[in-house]
């Protein structure tokens, strides 16, 4: 992601929301808008209407529809080893595994 600025191992670094409805997408981006003054860059309909919110030019946010009747929140959080972190995971969860985002 371009704009990404150094933080502290542990803090969150990126947000994806997903909402059930194209309807809801709207309806948050206009929150977010109006609580936030954010911008948003509009993805098409082939990718959900996966859209980037940004502040002053840095992406802070991805938002997009999903089925009807799902939603989800994913939350990035800053690493300097992601796959040591995972490795030290004993809850025996599956997820997406670590990525590097920058």
């Amino acid at each position: 992601m371009s704009g990404v600025i150094a933080t502290r191992v542990g803090a969150p670094v990126w947000l994806d929301a997903m909402v059930p409805t194209e309807t809801q997408l709207g309806e948050l981006k206009a929150f977010y808008t109006g609580l936030f003054g954010w911008g948003w860059d509009h993805g098409s309909a082939d990718t959900g209407h996966y859209s980037i919110a940004r502040v002053r030019g840095r992406a802070v946010m991805g938002l997009s529809a999903r089925e009807p009747g799902t939603g989800a929140l994913l939350t990035y959080f800053a690493t300097r080893d992601a796959a040591a972190d995972v490795a030290r995971d004993d809850r025996g969860a599956e997820d997406a595994g670590p990525r590097q985002c920058d």
